[in-house]
């Protein structure tokens, strides 16, 4: 009879420590812990670390070689579809559209008077062949004008190229007679911004092709990141994610996975493999800036009502999962069978029960 009170008074000052403050120091078990398994809901998630970019964006080119008149927005200002972005110096255009006109014509001339030196080639080969065939011409007279035939053929072939461009050129600079304004191609935020910034000087010269500002949706977000080859075949395109960032703190955002990249990015130095990911984040969600730091955490299993203990309380024997179940007087080996896993915890699905009591450490 004593040793059945004494076992029970020692369950119940070892939960009672645990239940109450957990104070390892005043468990009286030489500083062992011990919990009961929760009855949870369990999920297991993918997390990595992405960047926030806009999901839909416009590099402005400059498509002729020219000078900017005047700058009408600066990086980070909000524009709206049609706005004036900038204009270019209606003054240089006119002046180079003259300049491509008579290009034009010059280079026309070159090309007639080529072809009229080959023309005049043709009848003096000729001459020549019919010559050498009576003897009165010599081989070598008929090869060298064989050899300035094929390269004013040649010099006829790059003057025509010229022409092409040169038209292809005036008629660029013709369709912005009248009309020197940019304006925005889709509402959003001037992301990026190569010309000026706040310290635009005006008759700044641009080359055709010039990137001069980026426009990008400031409405529309995804974040990408990237997985490593360990955790792909967990995820799925439409997975739920939870988004957070330290820029914003006291929120987090809903998304969706929408693109899995199949081509990986190899870190050479460590020799792995990282493969890009792209999650929408759902819109109407305030707070969002591109290029914002995020948090991604996927869900990729869950399960309601599982048996839950924390993860460093399972203990291996040979890869063979066990915990300790203290029975009152000591502690006996149980083994184990897991389920759901994640960075803290583990479900039990069979080998102990809720009311088991169990040493944590």
């Amino acid at each position: 009879m004593k040793k059945i009170i004494l076992k029970n008074i020692i369950l119940i000052v070892t939960l009672l420590s645990f239940n109450g403050c957990r104070d390892n120091n005043k468990s009286g078990m030489n500083d062992r812990t011990l919990i009961r398994p929760t009855v949870k809901q369990m999920s297991r998630t993918v997390h990595f670390v992405g960047r926030v970019y806009p999901v839909e964006s416009h590099q402005i080119k400059a498509e002729i070689n020219s000078k900017i008149n005047k700058l009408y927005v600066k990086l980070g200002d909000t524009v709206k579809k049609g706005d004036l972005i900038l204009t270019y110096d209606k003054s240089f255009i006119e002046t180079e559209i003259s300049k491509r006109k008579n290009d034009v014509k010059r280079i026309g001339l070159e090309v007639k008077n080529q072809q009229l030196l080959i023309a005049g080639l043709l009848k003096k080969t000729q001459r020549v062949r019919k010559l050498y065939k009576r003897n009165i011409a010599s081989a070598q007279e008929s090869e060298d004008l064989i050899s300035e035939l094929r390269q004013s053929r040649n010099n006829l072939s790059i003057l025509e190229g010229d022409l092409r461009q040169s038209q292809k050129e005036f008629e660029k600079f013709q369709a912005l007679q009248g009309s020197f304004e940019v304006r925005a191609p889709i509402s959003g935020l001037v992301a990026v911004s190569w010309i000026g910034a706040n310290n635009f000087v005006p008759g700044t010269a641009v080359q055709n092709g010039d990137v001069l500002m980026e426009i990008a949706r400031n409405d529309s977000f995804l974040v990408n990141g990237q997985i490593p080859e360990s955790d792909l075949y967990m995820l799925k395109s439409g997975a739920p994610v939870k988004i957070f960032s330290p820029a914003t703190p006291d929120r987090y955002y809903d998304g969706r996975v929408t693109r899995i990249y199949s081509v990986p990015i190899i870190d050479q130095r460590n020799n792995i493999a990282q493969f890009p990911v792209d999650i929408e984040i759902f819109p109407g969600q305030a707070g969002l800036r591109i290029g914002m730091l995020a948090d991604c955490n996927v869900l990729v299993a869950q399960k309601e009502n599982a048996l839950v203990i924390p993860r460093y309380s399972l203990k291996y024997d040979f890869n063979s999962p066990y915990v300790e179940v203290y029975d009152g007087v000591g502690f006996q080996k149980k083994p184990v069978t897991i389920g759901l896993l994640n960075e803290l915890e583990v479900e039990i699905l069979s080998g102990i029960s809720p009311q088991d009591v169990i040493l944590v450490k």
